[in-house]
């Protein structure tokens, strides 16, 4: 069984926050300060934090229970 991941992307948003499966399990790999420093530098820094909650929260279940188990879905709000 799959586990689900819902990524919010706001309506009208300038920026995809939707963030692929590729990122995520790259991302999950970084050492902890590194996945800080991508965070500000690629997300918080720009004003982006729903992209770095989208990444946070697919790149947490990949690794809680691998990407191979784990959807993700985008939806608009």
């Amino acid at each position: 069984m799959a586990y689900r991941v819902i990524q919010e992307q706001t309506l009208g948003s300038s920026l995809n926050s939707t963030i692929n499966m590729a990122e995520a399990i790259s991302f999950s790999l970084l050492p902890l300060s590194m996945q800080e420093e991508y965070l500000q530098d690629s997300f918080l820094s720009k004003g982006h934090q729903e992209g770095a909650d989208n990444l946070i929260t697919l790149s947490d279940a990949i690794t809680e229970f691998g990407w191979e188990n784990v959807v993700s879905y985008t939806i608009t709000i």
